[in-house]
């Protein structure tokens, strides 16, 4: 009988530690594309102050905190482009970037998380993102495991009315534009 009881409260406690949707105490996830449908379209794009098409080679930044990332950005057409005046809406669409080594398949950074930003008019009937995003590459990652590496990088969007659509392109990593000199200079 004994057992049973120690069975019974395990259950219980791990039942209480669920993720699953109205379970005791479960956060809501961050990202359901289960619950969505197909539609609209997203392009992948980098440019730190407007949407650019992606280039390959990509160059990666080398941030003022010591690490490497990647600029992205997106536009969309087709999408409900949220509440460009406030970040906090819960109206603006949910964007999530991944990038992932071709040669290994793992994550650049274990992000899984979307941005929650809305996005503004651009040419014609597109609109671009608020502002770029940044992959950033695992803390102490040396440049030479990202220069000349292949990564393949999602972008994938839900708007308000539950509405899906993604994009990925693979690249090619370039060294930051000057990266000798700041090598040379002992950054």
């Amino acid at each position: 009988m004994h057992l049973a009881r120690r069975l019974l409260a395990l259950t219980v406690v791990v039942a209480g530690c669920s993720d699953q949707p109205g379970a005791p105490d479960a956060r809501p996830p961050c990202w359901i594309p289960e619950a969505t449908t197909p539609g609209g379209s997203l392009e992948l794009g980098t440019g730190e102050f407007g949407f650019e098409p992606m280039p390959d080679p990509l160059r990666v930044v080398y941030g003022s905190q010591g690490g490497f990332h990647m600029v992205v950005n997106t536009r969309v057409t087709g999408m409900l482009a949220g509440n460009p005046s406030d970040v906090n809406d819960p109206g603006n669409p949910r964007t999530r970037f991944r990038a992932f080594f071709v040669d290994t398949g793992v994550n650049v950074n274990g992000a899984e998380c979307p941005i929650r930003l809305a996005y503004k008019p651009s040419a014609g009937s597109t609109q671009e993102l608020l502002v770029s995003s940044a992959i950033l590459f695992e803390i102490g990652y040396p440049e030479h495991l990202i220069f000349g590496r292949e990564i393949r990088i999602e972008a994938e969007i839900i708007d308000a009315a539950g509405t899906y659509a993604r994009d990925e392109k693979t690249i090619r990593c370039a060294a930051p534009e000057g990266w000798q000199s700041m090598v040379d200079a002992g950054v």
